[in-house]
């Protein structure tokens, strides 16, 4: 296999929280075997925009296709750049604007910066780094029901302590899994027995205080309180508060704690964000700039949710989950940094890339296409591609577009559910139903590639049988197996088009 290409060791693409798994470092690989300088490479599950990013670095021309409006939205603006001067010109016009909040007072504007600011125990205001908040258990009422002797204990564990943090009970049964114990929690809240509360327990400071403290540590029966220099703030601009449901009324198979989007998000820091939003919307700026902005934006949305475990992780699950003890990390902070790295990424890039259409890719007239749409009705001429190289979605694993409304509801969007190629019960979507429309996708690349093209498929499927099945539906689309190859948890299947294709 060959070397890293140089493009690829230094770092221009700024990172954000998705889903897929293509790793530049292996794609490059399977570009180059099979593709020229110049040639069209299409992958029409695009994702983060990775595969595309990859061919043109490696003097290919891409085509980008995605169903999913939020992962366009950031492929285009990690792979597109804008001029650096016309981000950095507007990046300063929303840093010094005030923020514009609802409290007991009413409407009015605020300087940012106070509306992190903590009182210090020695009298001081400090602006917080993070705050890290756990459950807190009490008993609801008496025991009166059969239960397992693991439930009935930790319920006894709660009334003795009359208030315990979760950590706290966890550490009262050290030869238990901490999920276990967890599930038992749930079962005692769901039959009224435990009442369960959201409090904070750890406030950090940026900088050390003048008294010497970085941060204050809210113990177990103290108030539990933070004195904050402004007082009930709201949101006065407008968040999106989309339920996580489908058309019909069900709820996401990955939906969890919460029933709409704004809700893993704090008042607070919510006043922070759509304030950022609404600025951020109407400026009157390029395509590219614009873009650029929302990305550094959405970069912002999930380190600065409930989702952030105090460990450092974000998001650490495919489903909307927050931890039982989790870190809220300052919004104002996470958006300046992610200022920084979208700026940095800009210096770096000698990237003149210029999109355009798929017929301007085509004739060679441009370099990139990036198209929302679906991977089984491409608007793609027949006979057109030389190489198609991507990874469907995996059985479910990670049901896109349900994770992705955090994000698509500031875009005012959501997906087209219906077309998606996923294995999800709430949808009525099952394996069988999967196989069908997967079959449908493979007829469609048997459409538009070349008679000399090729497909490479990556397929992170466990099960032999389902594999299997795939590459039967790929023989029946007229695709003749040439190469299998296992790389870490990938499967990597390439496909010539057979010579009995018709045309």
């Amino acid at each position: 296999m060959a070397n890293i290409h140089p493009s690829q060791k230094k770092k221009i693409i700024p990172d954000i929280r998705y889903w897929g798994k293509k790793p530049p470092s292996i794609i490059q690989e399977f570009i180059r075997e099979h593709t020229s300088q110049g040639d069209v490479v299409l992958d029409p599950f695009g994702g983060s925009g990775n595969t595309i990013a990859t061919a043109l670095s490696l003097q290919r021309r891409g085509i980008y296709v995605d169903l999913n409006p939020f992962a366009k939205l950031i492929a285009e603006a990690r792979i597109v750049k804008c001029p650096l001067e016309d981000f950095q010109k507007n990046k300063s016009k929303i840093l010094e604007q005030k923020v514009k909040i609802k409290d007991k007072t009413g409407k009015r504007k605020v300087n940012p910066k106070s509306l992190f600011l903590a009182k210090c125990p020695c009298g001081e205001w400090k602006e917080y780094s993070s705050v890290v908040k756990s459950r807190i258990y009490r008993t609801k009422k008496p025991i009166d029901t059969d239960i397992t002797a693991l439930r009935s204990s930790i319920y006894e564990k709660v009334e003795e302590a009359d208030e315990i943090c979760y950590e706290s009970l966890i550490e009262k049964f050290p030869n238990k899994r901490s999920h276990v114990i967890s599930r038992a929690i749930t079962w005692l809240k769901n039959e009224k027995l435990l009442d369960e509360k959201v409090t904070p327990v750890l406030l950090v400071f940026r900088e050390k205080c003048s008294c010497g403290r970085k941060k204050i540590n809210l113990k177990e029966n103290d108030t539990r309180h933070i004195e904050w220099m402004l007082e009930g703030v709201q949101p006065s601009c407008w968040f999106p508060t989309d339920k996580l449901q489908y058309s019909d009324g069900k709820d996401f198979l990955k939906q969890r704690d919460f029933q709409k989007i704004d809700g893993f998000i704090n008042d607070r820091s919510l006043a922070y964000l759509s304030h950022v939003w609404d600025k951020i919307s109407k400026l009157e700026v390029s395509q590219k700039v614009d873009k650029a902005l929302k990305f550094v934006f959405m970069n912002t949305l999930c380190r600065s949710s409930n989702m952030c475990r105090e460990s450092g992780g974000t998001w650490p699950v495919n489903s909307y989950w927050v931890p039982r003890r989790f870190k809220i990390k300052n919004p104002r902070h996470v958006f300046r940094r992610a200022l920084r790295e979208m700026e940095k990424s800009i210096k770096n890039s000698q990237n003149q890339l210029e999109k355009g259409s798929v017929s301007e890719v085509l004739d060679k007239k441009t370099t990139a296409s990036f198209l929302q749409g679906d991977a089984k009705n491409l608007p793609i001429p027949d006979n057109s591609i030389e190489y198609v190289i991507t990874d469907p979605p995996h059985l479910g694993e990670a049901q896109f577009l349900e994770l992705s409304l955090l994000y698509n509801g500031w875009l005012r969007k959501r997906g087209d559910f219906e077309k998606e190629l996923t294995v999800n019960s709430k949808q009525e979507k099952s394996m069988k139903d999967y196989l069908k429309m997967f079959g449908r996708f493979t007829e469609e690349l048997g459409r538009i590639l070349k008679e000399d093209g090729t497909l490479t498929i990556i397929l992170q499927v466990d099960k032999q049988e389902i594999q299997e099945k795939c590459i039967r539906i790929l023989n029946k689309s007229n695709f003749i197996l040439e190469n299998k190859e296992r790389n870490d948890n990938f499967t990597f299947y390439t496909f010539k088009v057979s010579e009995n294709r018709e045309n």
